[in-house]
């Protein structure tokens, strides 16, 4: 019976997996280089499939490399990246919660609503600003009011990350996690 996934043979994964990390050194993050699901996560191979007779398991690469080395997952448990970065595989950046503090802890429109909904009624938005009736954005959304004066600093600084990569891709640098 052949394998699903044919890999390159009689190489251990652990190599396979350092040649597609990449260390960034000012968050400390190991940006996972290879293959990423539509979710974000790193996607990994961890057994060396065709040559060794052993069927290729795919899993996500930051569990792979917490197991590595920091010794197994507790049962039931999910790891969250401290750092927020989705593809990073830094074991250090991971902490095993339970999938509900997992959840509570992520940044999903759901999520957003709940946060949002302890605000409402209030004078001020959750960075100080007045929600006065010039101040707040209706957009139609689920979510509902926004503090004008936070979407307009959001939206300056994805403009201002946005201009940055342009510069780095002119100059023909490699962007971590891009």
């Amino acid at each position: 019976m052949k394998p699903k996934h044919k890999i390159r043979p009689c190489e251990p994964a652990d190599i396979r997996f350092d040649r597609k990390v990449s260390m960034e050194p000012m968050s400390g993050c190991w940006i996972w280089m290879g293959s990423t699901n539509q979710g974000g996560y790193g996607c990994f191979m961890a057994e060396s499939g065709w040559a060794s007779g052993v069927e290729s398991t795919k899993m996500v690469a930051h569990r792979f490399n917490y197991e590595r080395y920091r010794g197994p997952i507790p049962e039931g448990m999910d790891l969250d990246h401290l750092c927020r970065v989705r593809c990073c595989v830094n074991p250090w950046h991971l902490e095993p919660v339970t999938h509900g503090e997992n959840l509570r802890r992520g940044i999903g429109p759901a999520l957003t609503r709940a946060r949002f909904a302890k605000y409402r009624g209030r004078a001020c938005c959750i960075r100080g600003h007045v929600l006065s009736p010039d101040n707040v954005l209706r957009d139609g959304s689920k979510i509902g009011l926004r503090c004008r004066a936070c979407h307009n600093t959001r939206q300056n600084m994805r403009k201002m990350e946005a201009r940055r990569r342009a510069k780095l891709c002119m100059q023909g640098q490699k962007l971590a996690g891009a």
